[in-house]
């Protein structure tokens, strides 16, 4: 056997065998955890949720699991065919419900409330892992361009605003970037070893950096750093307003709301909250009851691979925003039926 000969045997062996141990360990992944969550890259969001998605791991061994509808939404609970009141969620990780199941998310929780409470409702989550703030309003532009809503809430996450928000070429290799990074992710296996992996780096300062670089937060620990005074009174949310107000004033969103989900220990989401106030939408601080719950020792997170709130805490903020839109609701719902009731007595 010629040399070239044995180096090409010898390659071909490799990838071979390379295959069959990566197939097998793909199957025990799968068999063990299930397929993991995915996303598909989306050239004005950078990334967005696969659509049509079931029971989808969201750490490897984590208790919880997570499935997307056709149209890219969390799944909450039953879907009423006809609801005389349709409510959008958008926002990041945190709006989504990362770390709990389907059932047990805030807004899923929300909704059973306010059914209970005779609110014939859909709440459609449209939140997405590890957005920024401007990737939350492009997604709040979308779905109100193309679906009509009752109400709008807008999670807020204080340090969504420092995750990296790029424009231009740094976009559009971002984008790529997202593309090649997700087709990896379609492998359980992979996913598997890269959380793992990703976990480990976090352990350091230098890792952690790295981490969000991976995993396209592209936090900006430098600027938030050096500039933390500044950031108190300075626009780190005002550009942003003009943005917020042209989707508040779209009758496709109908009653908009801020729900803060943590205290800003900065206070530059202070600038939002009252910005929200001023144009007279509604503004809700879940922080506090985050805080009071923390205090109280009950548990706050998923887990410590999960890094977001668990069962309680979503279960917490369900009620609370469900006690505090109810009466919005319940407003909008006899409007509806005065209006209803107008329109029938003109057309006798």
């Amino acid at each position: 056997m010629s040399k070239v000969r044995k180096i090409t045997f010898f390659v071909l062996y490799n990838i071979a065998l390379l295959v069959i141990v990566f197939t097998i360990g793909e199957i025990i992944v799968r068999v063990k955890f299930g397929r993991s969550f995915q996303y598909v890259a989306d050239q004005k969001l950078i990334w967005v949720a696969k659509a049509d998605q079931q029971n989808a791991f969201v750490y490897p061994g984590h208790r919880s699991r997570a499935s997307v509808n056709p149209k890219g939404y969390r799944l909450t609970n039953q879907r009423l065919e006809n609801p005389e009141f349709k409510i959008l969620t958008v926002g990041d990780s945190y709006t989504f419900g990362w770390g709990v199941n389907d059932n047990e998310s805030w807004t899923a929780v929300m909704e059973r409330e306010l059914r209970s409470s005779g609110i014939n409702v859909n709440v459609y989550n449209a939140g997405v892992p590890a957005y920024s703030t401007q990737q939350i309003l492009d997604s709040w532009k979308r779905e109100v361009n193309d679906n009509n809503y009752d109400m709008t809430i807008f999670g807020i996450w204080p340090s969504d605003e420092f995750r990296f928000q790029p424009e231009g070429k740094e976009k559009d290799k971002l984008v790529r970037y997202a593309w090649l990074r997700f087709q990896l992710r379609r492998s359980s296996l992979f996913t598997a070893i890269y959380t793992w992996l990703t976990f480990k780096m976090r352990e350091t300062k230098s890792g952690n950096k790295f981490a969000d670089k991976l995993h396209m937060s592209y936090n900006n620990f430098e600027a938030r750093d050096s500039t933390i005074q500044a950031r108190r009174f300075s626009g780190v949310w005002e550009r942003h307003f003009k943005h917020w107000d042209v989707l508040s004033d779209n009758e496709n969103s109908g009653i908009v709301v801020g729900l803060q989900f943590a205290t800003d220990s900065l206070g530059s989401t202070d600038l939002l909250g009252n910005h929200i106030l001023e144009k007279g939408d509604i503004y809700l601080d879940a922080g506090s009851l985050v805080d009071s719950l923390r205090n109280a020792g009950i548990e706050i997170s998923a887990g410590p691979r999960a890094g977001h709130y668990g069962v309680g805490v979503n279960d917490a903020i369900g009620k609370f925003s469900a006690s505090k839109l109810l009466p919005e609701i319940e407003e909008l719902s006899n409007n509806i039926e005065q209006k209803q009731d107008m329109d029938s007595l003109l057309t006798q």
